[in-house]
């Protein structure tokens, strides 16, 4: 299946029910920029309770269903399997333009947030290149195609870390340069 038949079977796995309701309630609220209480379970044994967000979006990276929401002036992502509790509330905020939001993730995989900038150089094993083709997968990434099939990846990112995991979840595929 699809990353995000994943991401909806996982969600659905940990909530039951709660999966489809919580998702209303997110959604309404971003649609009328009302303000939410979630309970989260950001750890196994360390709950945050009773945060009042500004949902912002629901979208699907990395195999999940996140949250994109203002939290104490920072915007942060929530894995909607990790929520426990989501409460509505009339208290209203101002979202930002898309574009603003968009901007975010310009040198991410849509899954970690922030403002570093590192650039990036990798060789692709031809497998991993014909897979990557017709994906743009970062906003700043070029691809040149060598004459056996391999590649060269250029791009920026935001985080050291998110491109490490990508690079060890390929494999022998990838290299850094």
């Amino acid at each position: 299946g699809t990353s995000i038949d994943r991401a909806t079977s996982l969600l659905v796995k940990k909530q039951k029910g709660k999966a489809i309701a919580y998702m209303v309630a997110l959604q309404q609220c971003i649609e009328q920029e009302r303000k939410v209480v979630i309970n989260y379970l950001k750890e196994a044994d360390k709950p945050e309770e009773d945060m009042e967000v500004s949902p912002l979006q629901i979208l699907q990276t990395d195999g999940y269903i996140r949250l994109l929401a203002f939290h104490g002036g920072e915007v942060k992502l929530y894995h909607l399997n990790k929520l426990r509790k989501v409460v509505q509330i009339g208290r209203k905020f101002k979202r930002p333009p898309q574009e603003e939001l968009d901007g975010l993730f310009r040198n991410s995989f849509r899954s970690w947030l922030g403002t570093e900038e590192h650039k990036v150089k990798l060789v692709l094993s031809k497998s991993v290149t014909n897979r990557l083709k017709p994906t743009q997968l970062l906003y700043s990434q070029k691809l040149i195609e060598n004459a056996d099939g391999t590649a060269i990846l250029e791009a920026t990112v935001n985080s050291l870390g998110e491109i490490a995991g990508w690079v060890i979840s390929r494999g022998e595929g990838v290299k850094v340069l």
